[in-house]
């Protein structure tokens, strides 16, 4: 992505969950078969994109801790890649 003429970071973040408590609470009316075809794209997706995938079916305060330790992580390597082009680290 580019912002102001410069490459942006993204990071992409899959929440995964058992596909079938997705459809029992959410989405019904969609097959087991769609559900579970959608749920191995987008986990596919994250592999291509080097994404993170959480299991979302965990306690909240688990997903919330995973979550802000992988962007934390992300944003120091980042920091850490930026200084060194640059001569600093």
């Amino acid at each position: 992505m580019l912002k102001g003429g410069c490459l942006t970071s993204i990071v992409f973040i899959v929440l995964g969950h058992l596909t079938e408590l997705a459809r029992a609470h959410r989405r019904p009316e969609v097959s087991l078969e769609n559900a579970w075809r959608s749920r191995e794209g987008h986990l596919a997706q994250a592999r291509d994109m080097k994404g993170y995938v959480v299991d979302a079916s965990r306690p909240l305060e688990e997903v919330m801790a995973r979550l802000v330790d992988f962007v934390l992580k992300h944003r120091v390597e980042r920091t850490r890649r930026r200084l060194g082009r640059w001569g600093f680290g």
